[in-house]
């Protein structure tokens, strides 16, 4: 697998993905799949959850049937994503290029098949938190609110892994959460249960923005630490991607907002 100026960009003019131009790298290419870095702000595609948010679903899809040459050349009879990403989150997407590979990589991803790293910043200022948790804690969607919550009775299975990373000196560390198969708001609100939310997550954590000032005291005005979840899928990787990429990972460089949030809390980080 090339560099991402080697692989080339897909780009979206204005509405498709929002009011300014947006231009992103492929991931990944081959005639099977097509791996995009989704932006914050954007759906995968249309859910009951994000009704009227942009999806990049259907701005690929009218761009291929209007035959945008740098679409068309990839040989794609549709775009059809493999899995859903919330419109908070940014990282790696993956979108079949076929009606064949779409059903074939969704039973792979429904036979839990995948593997999900992301990558996230929470609160610890206790030094006693674990090093490592599983929470395994079925989760149930919300009667009337656009979220889960935790019910043992009628909850759907779910599991993750979190691992830390990096701890900061500021009262926040870097996780890695690692899924098979990555339910809506799963990450989110299993961070909550086990007592690290996700930083910019008022929906499972607390109401209030943390802002500059908690690590640098001395600063004006009451400026977010970040603007929006500081949740990132950094990489998908099965087997069944190996006829795709080196060794089936494919792969998402954090964003620069994102690296600017561990550089303000000095956790260095390469990954």
């Amino acid at each position: 697998m090339g560099s991402h100026r080697e692989l080339g960009f897909v780009g979206f003019p204005p509405p498709l993905l929002g009011e300014i131009p947006v231009r992103l790298p492929i991931l990944a290419e081959s005639k099977a799949l097509l791996a995009l870095p989704k932006p914050s702000g954007v759906a995968v595609r249309e859910h009951p959850w994000n009704h009227g948010v942009h999806n990049m679903d259907a701005a690929l899809n009218l761009q291929l049937e209007n035959g945008k040459p740098e679409l068309v050349k990839l040989g794609a009879e549709l775009f059809g994503s493999i899995f859903y990403l919330e419109p908070e989150v940014t990282g790696v997407v993956i979108f079949a290029k076929s009606r064949m590979s779409l059903e074939f990589l969704r039973n792979s991803l429904g036979s839990q098949r995948m593997t999900f790293r992301y990558l996230l910043v929470a609160r610890s200022e206790d030094a006693s938190t674990p090093a490592s948790e599983v929470v395994d804690t079925p989760l149930l969607k919300h009667r009337t609110k656009y979220k889960v919550i935790p019910s043992t009775a009628k909850g759907k299975r779910t599991r993750t892994e979190f691992r830390l990373l990096k701890r900061s000196k500021f009262g926040w560390s870097l996780f890695e959460a690692i899924t098979n198969y990555p339910r809506v708001h799963q990450i989110r609100a299993h961070a909550a249960l086990c007592g690290r939310p996700v930083l910019g997550d008022a929906l499972y954590g607390q109401a209030h923005e943390r802002s500059f000032q908690e690590i640098l005291p001395k600063r004006q005005g009451r400026r977010p630490l970040f603007e929006g979840i500081a949740l990132h899928l950094a990489s998908v990787q099965s087997e069944d991607l190996n006829c795709s990429v080196e060794d089936g990972r494919i792969s998402a460089p954090l964003a620069r907002r994102f690296k600017v949030l561990l550089g303000r809390l000095e956790i260095d980080f390469e990954g």
